[in-house]
C-alpha cells in the first residue's frame, strides 16, 4: 500500500511493484480525497519502451499551454529519444486558403519548440498528415489546402530543428487515399480519411522501413569516418 500526498500542483510518483511473470490484476484504488489522474504509466524499467498518446480531435497546438515545469519535471524521469508527433489532419477540412494554413503551420511549429525546449535531447520527429479525400465531391479527391497545411508543417518543423516524414507522399500524393479505399483488401475507409486496419498497418510497415534506411545511412557514415 502506498500513500500519495494530495498535491494542488501536480505531482509524478513512482510506485514499484514486482510481479511474478504470470496473469495478475494490479488494483488502484483512492480513498479520502477528492483528486485528479491525468495518466498511469505502466512500464519496466529495462529495455525499448514505446508509449503511445492518442488526442482525438485534436490540432495538436495545445502543448505550448502545460505548465512547462510540471511536464519537463515528468519528462525528465524517462531517458525518452524520440518524440513522434503526428498531426494535422483535423485541422484539414477547417483550412480555407494559404494564410489560414500558414498560421497552423507557425502555431505548430511553437509546439516543436516547446518539446524540445523541454526534451533537448530528443529528436522530434512529425508525421505530416495523410492524403484525405472529400468523399461527397468526386471532383476534389483531396482537399484544397492540404498542400499548403504539409508544406506550412514541414517549414515549421525543420526550422524548430525537428525532423518530417511526409505520410501523404509516402501514399503517393494527392488523390491517392481514393486509390487506397478502391485497393483489394481495403487500405481506407470509404469516408477517404480514416485507415483501415491493414492501411494503418502498412503505413507503420513504410515508418518502420524508413526508419532502418536511415538507420544504415548512418553506420555507413559512421564506418566511413573511421
Amino acid at each position: 500500500i502506498t500513500d500519495i500526498p494530495p498535491s494542488s500542483e501536480g505531482k509524478h510518483y513512482s510506485i514499484t511493484s514486482k510481479l511474478k511473470g504470470e496473469m495478475e490484476d494490479l488494483v488502484i484504488s483512492i480513498e479520502g480525497y477528492s483528486v485528479e489522474i491525468t495518466g498511469i504509466r505502466l512500464g519496466s524499467p529495462n529495455g525499448v519502451q514505446i508509449h503511445n498518446i492518442p488526442m482525438r480531435g485534436s490540432s495538436g497546438t495545445l502543448f505550448s499551454r502545460l505548465n512547462k515545469n510540471h511536464f519537463k519535471d515528468y519528462m525528465q524521469n524517462w531517458d525518452v529519444g524520440m518524440v513522434i508527433l503526428q498531426y494535422g489532419g483535423n485541422a484539414v477540412p477547417y483550412i480555407l486558403d494559404p494564410a489560414s494554413a500558414d498560421r497552423y503551420g507557425k502555431r505548430f511549429g511553437k509546439q516543436v519548440r516547446y518539446i524540445r525546449s523541454v526534451l533537448p535531447e530528443a529528436a522530434v520527429l512529425v508525421i505530416g498528415p495523410s492524403d484525405m479525400g472529400q468523399a461527397l465531391d468526386s471532383t476534389n479527391l483531396s482537399y484544397p489546402m492540404l498542400g499548403n497545411i504539409r508544406s506550412s508543417i514541414r517549414e515549421a518543423t525543420i526550422k524548430e530543428g525537428g525532423l518530417f516524414w511526409d505520410l501523404s507522399d509516402v501514399m503517393g500524393g494527392p488523390g491517392t487515399m481514393e486509390a487506397w479505399a478502391d485497393a483489394t483488401p481495403k487500405l481506407a475507409a470509404p469516408d477517404l480519411v480514416h485507415f483501415t486496419p491493414k492501411g494503418a498497418r502498412k503505413i507503420g510497415e513504410e515508418l518502420d522501413r524508413a526508419f532502418r534506411a536511415e538507420y544504415r545511412t548512418w553506420e555507413d557514415e559512421i564506418r566511413a569516418n573511421k
